[in-house]
C-alpha cells in the first residue's frame, strides 16, 4: 500500500510511463488466454491442430490479449536471428492468395533476422512461381521452431471488389487450411465481425477452426454488468500514480465514461491516458471532470455516438441521450458495424433503475 500511496512523488517522466503502461484484463480475457493455451499445444496432443479464431469490433480489446499471450512465449533470441514460439502477423488489405503468402513469408523473415520488412531481400519473397513461395514459407515456419501462428485483421481476405471476390475468397480459405494439414501449426485468426464470412465458404476450414470466441465491449444493461464495469474503472483508478483517487468508478462518472466510449476499453484507455497526461504535465493531485472533458474534445474515441461531450453535459442530459438508452437495452455500435447491434443480455434489473 505504501508503494501505491507514494507513486505520485516520482518523477513526471515515470508517471507517465506508469500511466501508460496500466494494463487492467478485460472481463473475457482469461478465457480466451486458456483457449489460446489449448490452441497452442494442441500441436503436440493432438493428431491435428486445433485452430481457433477471435472475433470483436474494433477497440473491444483483441489486441491487447495477443499481445498479452505473445509476452508470456517471447522469441529467443541468437545472434542475428531469433526462434520464434510465436509467428504474429497482420493480413494486408485486398489480399489474393499470391500476396497473401508473399506478405506472410516476409513478415517472418523480418521477425527470424530482427529488421523491418522493407530490409527482407526482396529475391526471397518475389518467385514467379507461388508454389516456391509456399514451401519456402513453410520451410522458415518449421526452422524457426513456430508452435503457433496469429493472423491478425483477417477480415481483410473479404475483398471489397465485387467482381470474382467468392472466388478469391475462396482460394484463401483453400490456402489458410492447406497451411495448417502441410505444417501442422495452429492457426489463430484475429478480425472483427464480417471475418466470419471466412468459414462460411469452405466447411473443411471452418472444421479446423475448434473455438470461437467473440469479444465484447462493457456492458452495463443490467446490475450484473454495471458493476463489472465500475470494478474495471476502480482498478484502473487504483494503478494511477496520483496523490488521491480520481474516483472514476462512481456512478455518474461511470456512465459519463460509458458515453464516451460505448463501452469500448479502447476508447476508455485512450481517454484516460490523455486526461491523465495533462494532469501529470499539471501536478494535479488527480484526474478531474475537467481534464477528461479536454481529453475526450481532443481525441474522442471512433466507437462513440455521444450527442456533445459527456463530462461537460448535466448527467441528467447524458441519461436521456440514444447511446446510453440504447445500453440499457443491451444495444451497443461500433465503427465495424452499420447501426446498432442487440447484444445478448440477463433479464435483471436495469440501470436506469439503480439511479
Amino acid at each position: 500500500m505504501a508503494e501505491q500511496r507514494n507513486k505520485h512523488l516520482l518523477s513526471e517522466r515515470e508517471r507517465l510511463i506508469l500511466l501508460n503502461n496500466i494494463y487492467i484484463a478485460h472481463p473475457q480475457s482469461q478465457e480466451i488466454l486458456k483457449k489460446m493455451q489449448r490452441a497452442h499445444r494442441s500441436k503436440d496432443i493432438s493428431p491435428e491442430p486445433k485452430s481457433m479464431s477471435i472475433i470483436g469490433p474494433t477497440g473491444s480489446g483483441k489486441s491487447t490479449v495477443i499481445k498479452k499471450y505473445m509476452e508470456q512465449h517471447p522469441p529467443s533470441i541468437k545472434a542475428k536471428s531469433s526462434q520464434l514460439t510465436i509467428f504474429n502477423a497482420v493480413i494486408p488489405s485486398d489480399s489474393t492468395p499470391r500476396k497473401f503468402i508473399r506478405s506472410l513469408l516476409t513478415a517472418l523473415l523480418a521477425q527470424i533476422s530482427n529488421c523491418k520488412p522493407q530490409d527482407v531481400p526482396v529475391n526471397l519473397v518475389n518467385d514467379q512461381d507461388s508454389d516456391t513461395t509456399k514451401l519456402r514459407f513453410y520451410k522458415y515456419l518449421q526452422d524457426s521452431g513456430v508452435e503457433l501462428i496469429i493472423l491478425d485483421e483477417f477480415q481483410h481476405l473479404i475483398s471489397n471488389k465485387t467482381d470474382s471476390s467468392n472466388k478469391v475468397l475462396l482460394e484463401l480459405a483453400k490456402t489458410i487450411k492447406v497451411m495448417i494439414i502441410e505444417t501442422g501449426i495452429p492457426i489463430i485468426m484475429v478480425g472483427t465481425g464480417r471475418a466470419s464470412i471466412v468459414f462460411d465458404v469452405d466447411p473443411e476450414v471452418s472444421r479446423r477452426f475448434h473455438a470461437s470466441v467473440e469479444m465484447r465491449p462493457f456492458m452495463i444493461s443490467d446490475d450484473d454488468n454495471f458493476k463489472t464495469f465500475r470494478k474495471f474503472l476502480a482498478e484502473v483508478d487504483k494503478l494511477m500514480p496520483f496523490e488521491t483517487l480520481s474516483k472514476l468508478a462512481d456512478k455518474e462518472l461511470a456512465i459519463r465514461l460509458y458515453a464516451a466510449s460505448n463501452g469500448f476499453i479502447d476508447d476508455i484507455m485512450r481517454i484516460i491516458h490523455a486526461a491523465g497526461e495533462e494532469a501529470i504535465e499539471e501536478q494535479a493531485s488527480c484526474i478531474s471532470l475537467e481534464y477528461l472533458a479536454e481529453a475526450f474534445e481532443n481525441a474522442p474515441g471512433k466507437n462513440q455516438t455521444a450527442e456533445g461531450n459527456p463530462f461537460r453535459t448535466p448527467i441528467n442530459k447524458v441519461m436521456s441521450w440514444r447511446c446510453i438508452q440504447d445500453a440499457y437495452k443491451g444495444i451497443v455500435t461500433s465503427s465495424d458495424t452499420q447501426g446498432p447491434q442487440k447484444v445478448r443480455r440477463k433479464s435483471t434489473q436495469l440501470l436506469k433503475d439503480i439511479f
